[in-house]
Formats: structure tokens, sequence, C-alpha cells
């Protein structure tokens, strides 16, 4: 992705990253927001999605973001890698 100016965390996001974050789970919400920010800022591109949409990933966490013009949307926080695999294997 290209230079990020602006990064926004949704509500739904910061929900999914108490219930897939387990050690974090009572992390204050601006705790969460910074570190979801974080996340977009520095993580890689591991996959395109539909849309403008991508799934990022650094320090083992993943994220899906929606991109419009410089700024990034925090959708989703789908957890780290391994509870991601877990939850697509129990699915």
């Amino acid at each position: 992705m290209k230079e990020i100016r602006e990064i926004k965390v949704s509500d739904h996001a910061v929900e999914r990253f108490k219930q897939r974050c387990f050690k974090c789970y009572n992390w204050p919400e601006e705790k969460i927001r910074q570190r979801l920010e974080t996340i977009a800022r520095k993580g890689k591109v591991i996959k395109k999605c539909p849309g403008n949409a991508f799934e990022v990933m650094f320090e083992n966490m993943i994220i899906r973001t929606a991109v419009n013009n410089d700024k990034v949307v925090v959708i989703t926080c789908l957890g780290s890698k391994s509870y991601r695999n877990w939850y697509r294997k129990a699915g």
C-alpha cells in the first residue's frame, strides 16, 4: 500500500480484537485502537480481498482493512495467525 495518511478503526474491529486476542481482552479501548492502527501502518499486506480491501499482518496479528484514497479503515481483527488457522479448521 502507498503512504497512509489517516487510519480509522471501526468499533467492530475493537470488539473482535477483544474476542480474539485473549491476553489483551481487558486492555482499555484506546490502547486497542492504537494497536490496530500500528498493525495497519506497519503491517505487510498478505492477501488482496474483494473490493479495495486487504488482509494485513504485523507481529503475528492479522486485520482486514479497506482503502479509500489516502484513508485506511480497519474493518475487523482476525486475530493471531494460529487463532485464524484454528478457526478455519474448526469452522
